[in-house]
């Protein structure tokens, strides 16, 4: 299956806009719902460990309603510019959100200060967060089965975490988050630019989205240096 996954993954070329779809053929992590051919690339990508959808091109109606109905309430469906208008069209009365894509202008410059300690993190060092943040350390757990997890550490605690949300053969998706009582002191910067250069030394590249409504998610990527490269909408109940 991972074979014809790839073969999938194929039809799509690799820039940021199929960076998570992409991602979830390359690593299995995706269910193929639909006509996935590079003559007919109409088809739905439903991923198996997250609340993501994505759509290829104009699928039947109902290999998206199907994929929506095993996605659960909290499901998350990607639209490209071209097809967000059908997309929109079955989902009738969800809400659109434009994302803004975008991509490094030059290699970043950043310099982690002395005082603040990055440093890959796993599962082990989750549990301290476990009962006040289970959501975010279910994300984290469901994460650590296929990429690394920076972490920044305040006394011995982690509180900033980066990783892959998505990686394909040049790009990588960033995720991030900070825990509320540690956010505006700097260290989503440290540890987003800790991983970017990790992931430089693999030859990959990577990718910030974020939607329109996320301001602080825009200004920091403007911070580190990332500029608009292309739009995607993302479709919530």
């Amino acid at each position: 299956m991972r074979n014809d996954f790839r073969g999938v993954a194929s039809c799509l070329p690799d820039i940021p806009r199929w960076v998570e779809t992409r991602g979830m053929l390359l690593t299995g992590r995706g269910e193929i719902l639909g006509a996935a051919s590079k003559s007919s690339p109409d088809f739905v990508v439903r991923g198996l460990n997250n609340r993501l959808i994505s759509v290829v091109g104009k699928p039947d109606a109902l290999c998206l309603n199907q994929a929506v109905a095993k996605s659960g309430l909290e499901v998350e469906v990607l639209a490209m510019p071209e097809n967000d208008g059908y997309v929109g069209s079955i989902l009738q009365g969800w809400c659109r959100s434009p994302a803004i894509l975008h991509r490094l202008a030059q290699p970043i410059q950043f310099q982690i200060r002395k005082d603040v300690t990055v440093q890959f993190i796993r599962q082990r060092g989750l549990h301290s967060l476990q009962e006040d943040f289970s959501d975010l350390v279910g994300e984290l757990f469901d994460a650590l089965d296929f990429t690394d997890i920076a972490a920044v550490m305040v006394e011995n605690q982690p509180v900033s975490f980066c990783y892959a949300g998505g990686e394909t053969e040049t790009l990588w998706d960033i995720s991030i988050d900070t825990l509320p009582d540690h956010r505006r002191r700097g260290y989503a910067d440290h540890c987003v630019s800790f991983l970017i250069d990790h992931m430089a030394r693999r030859g990959k590249q990577p990718v910030w989205g974020a939607e329109e409504s996320n301001m602080a998610s825009l200004t920091l990527a403007a911070k580190l240096g990332f500029k608009p490269v292309d739009r995607v909408t993302v479709l919530r109940r």
